[in-house]
């Protein structure tokens, strides 16, 4: 989901909705699942299920590494700079790759 999101083709973009959603129903006490699918809900332009979701993430258990990060995108977008650094801070004190740091 999280490389088809990234794709011009909007019926990849759909899809990759579509799994996201799967994913998070299938999970729903997956932190990343509830990320993976605020963060596709947020590059698609739908901030409010975006929150939600995000939301659902944090109510489900500590956020990983890729869970902060994309909660931070999400955050710096809409305007909240100071809980984007809080975000980025603690994902690069989380253990794991750094999949979505930005260089």
């Amino acid at each position: 989901a999280l490389s088809l999101i990234e794709r011009d083709e909007e019926s990849l973009r759909g899809r990759a909705l579509q799994i996201a959603e799967v994913n998070a129903r299938n999970h729903p006490n997956q932190v990343d699942a509830w990320a993976t699918l605020g963060y596709i809900q947020f590059r698609l332009g739908d901030l409010r299920s975006a929150e939600e979701s995000f939301s659902v993430a944090l109510k489900s258990g500590s956020l990983s590494r890729d869970a902060a990060f994309m909660f931070a995108a999400f955050k710096k977008k809409t305007g909240d700079e100071a809980t984007a650094k809080k975000l980025l801070q603690e994902a690069k004190r989380l253990p794991g790759p750094d999949f979505f740091a930005e260089p």
